[in-house]
């Protein structure tokens, strides 16, 4: 087996870090290995982190002290992984044991690049963990053929339960500082034709909290006006379709799109659940999920008559 390493950018978290890796540990590979970026942590991040180094050699530890993002982070970690696979994982989550014995195997079977899991979500309000759930149902597996489809619709690729080889991804220009930072890779690995794929399994808990940038409405436009991934979902629009509806992207990403980008974002999620129809069921069923309920979400926002 391919040697591992579970990157993880940590930036104030001495609430969740050892917890977090303490939950990695407890599943890795044997020759696997974490590697920690404290991202110009302003409280006991650090020291923590010294500490969980210092009891598990598998710990490795890199410092920042200007802050880098998330994107930053982890293509700093990239750059300093040697291993050809690579994992991730949030400051904030916890991996179940069972992750990598069932991801590894299952990317090795089906060929992948990168291989994802579901999620169990906890913390927060129900209303909040509800709505992290809402805007594609419950995660199905599916295969590389049907992948990129899906992900025309929006990311339904987790992504602290990635597994990928660090070929692929440093092959498609590893992170870009965007709003939704996996997403926009994901879409550019397609492009490049990596062989991307998730099982249905949940092999960690995503923790909701209060301080969550993704659920704020600044980050929600900011998403919107993403040009660069509104780019690349374009060009993937059109390899995969044979066209691009222009103002998809803002349609299907803003809640407050204009009238043709929302009939835009229809006409194209129409399109991908009809090429599904041509998959297997397993993907099929995947797919046309993900474009039923992203439908169902654009009418109740927009109104019925679309």
């Amino acid at each position: 087996m391919e040697r591992l390493t579970v990157i993880l950018p940590a930036r104030n978290a001495e609430k969740t870090i050892r917890t977090a890796v303490s939950s990695v540990l407890r599943g890795l590979p044997r020759d696997g290995r974490v590697l920690v970026l404290n991202d110009a942590s302003s409280d006991s991040t650090g020291e923590l982190l010294a500490g969980l180094a210092r009891e598990d050699g598998r710990v490795g530890v890199l410092t920042s002290d200007v802050q880098l993002g998330v994107s930053g982070a982890c293509n700093v970690l990239i750059d300093a992984a040697d291993t050809p696979l690579i994992a991730r994982m949030d400051a904030d989550d916890i991996a179940l044991p069972w992750r990598f014995r069932l991801q590894i195997p299952a990317m090795y079977r089906s060929n992948l690049d990168a291989v994802f899991g579901a999620a169990i979500h906890f913390g927060g309000s129900g209303s909040r963990r509800l709505a992290a759930l809402l805007p594609f149902g419950p995660v199905l597996s599916i295969g590389p053929g049907a992948s990129p489809y899906e992900l025309l619709l929006g990311n339904k690729l987790g992504h602290p339960t990635v597994v990928g080889r660090r070929s692929a991804i440093v092959g498609a220009g590893c992170y870009r500082r965007v709003p939704a930072e996996d997403w926009d890779l994901w879409i550019r690995m397609a492009l490049q034709g990596s062989r991307l794929g998730r099982i249905a399994l949940p092999t960690f808990l995503y923790r909701h909290h209060a301080e969550q940038v993704s659920a704020t409405k600044a980050w929600q436009k900011e998403l919107a006006c993403a040009v660069e991934t509104a780019q690349v979902h374009q060009e993937l629009s059109e390899k995969l379709l044979g066209f691009s509806e222009a103002g998809a992207y803002p349609g299907l990403t803003g809640p407050s799109a204009e009238p043709k980008e929302v009939r835009a974002a229809m006409n194209l999620t129409k399109a991908v659940r009809m090429a599904a129809n041509s998959f297997p069921l397993r993907d099929r069923l995947a797919v046309r999920m993900a474009a039923l309920t992203v439908m169902h979400r654009i009418r109740g926002i927009y109104g019925t008559n679309l």
